[in-house]
């Protein structure tokens, strides 16, 4: 196996190469700027070299082989399928199309594990796919080879799981002052676990939520596509001016939350927190940060709560 410390994926012909070489990677080599431009125009020069792909964007190869074979033991005549992790993710799925696509979808269990498959007519596939793609809640490359061989899940496997769960929740709050493993969510994706919170806070308040600096691109558009956005992605003032405007002046000043990113992805602005801390704690609006470029090794985003 090519180490990449030692023999990097960068040079003109390893376009394409999957990152590792593993049949679980989810990183491919675009090794120029122009690759990179290539992908992002959809050039073919640059897709059809492509081994694999980022899960929420491209079907990983097992992914796309369980959807074939969901579709093949459950789909109906011109119905497609896509298979999520949980009943509860298919169900979102299917509301999700229902609402953006006005059509209607059937679910069926997989018979493996708590995957649920997703049916539903052609011309709503490109829909069901923007919920897959923006939601994170996705079925991983090894869960979806699990299932196609139909592999028990081993009890001593399950318990290890478990534990380096627990392990992981205390290390993460160990980086807070006080912090508390009950305090830690671990979720699949990182997309998954904004979608969680934004799913929390506008079930909350079924109103707007406030994005202040333009944020990694799905964030932006689980806020748009899932709720109502209002969008401040480029302020002045690290985005307390902006705020106070809207609740001063909009029409309707109810706020389910404010999400923004320490620093943003890939502008590295920063908001003042401490600013719109103290504009928006007196109104109960919860602000939402993602860390995750600087992590929270580097930063402490809980001070202004």
């Amino acid at each position: 196996m090519r180490d990449p410390f030692i023999d990097p994926f960068c040079q003109k012909d390893d376009l394409g190469l999957a990152i590792p070489e593993s049949p679980h990677a989810v990183s491919v080599c675009l090794p120029t700027w122009q690759d990179v431009i290539g992908y992002e125009e959809g050039e073919s020069r640059v897709l059809d070299a492509m081994e694999c792909g980022y899960p929420r964007f491209v079907p990983h190869p097992f992914v796309a082989e369980l959807f074939i074979a969901a579709a093949e033991e459950f789909a109906k005549k011109d119905e497609v399928a896509l298979v999520f992790p949980s009943l509860a993710a298919a169900w979102r799925c299917a509301e999700y199309v229902k609402k953006s696509a006005d059509a209607t979808s059937r679910l069926e269990s997989y018979g493996w594990g708590n995957l649920t498959v997703v049916l539903l007519e052609e011309r709503a596939y490109q829909v069901a796919w923007k919920y897959w793609q923006h939601s994170g809640e996705i079925v991983s490359s090894r869960m979806a080879e699990a299932a196609l061989t139909d592999s028990p899940v081993e009890e001593d496997l399950l318990q290890s799981g478990i534990t380096a769960k627990e392990t992981l929740k205390d290390r993460i709050a160990s980086f807070y002052e006080g912090g508390s493993s009950r305090d830690v969510f671990l979720f699949s994706s990182g997309m998954a676990a904004v979608s969680a919170v934004h799913r929390c806070v506008t079930e909350v308040l079924s109103a707007p939520t406030i994005q202040i600096d333009f944020p990694y691109l799905d964030s932006f558009k689980i806020q748009e596509q899932f709720g109502e956005i209002v969008d401040f992605s480029i302020t002045n003032s690290g985005g307390v001016e902006e705020v106070r405007s809207w609740l001063e002046h909009g029409k309707d000043d109810r706020v389910a939350a404010l999400f923004s990113e320490l620093p943003s992805n890939p502008l590295l602005r920063s908001p003042d927190l401490t600013g719109l801390s103290k504009l928006l704690s007196p109104r109960d609006i919860p602000i939402v940060v993602d860390d995750t470029v600087a992590t929270s090794v580097n930063v402490d985003v809980l001070q202004h709560d």
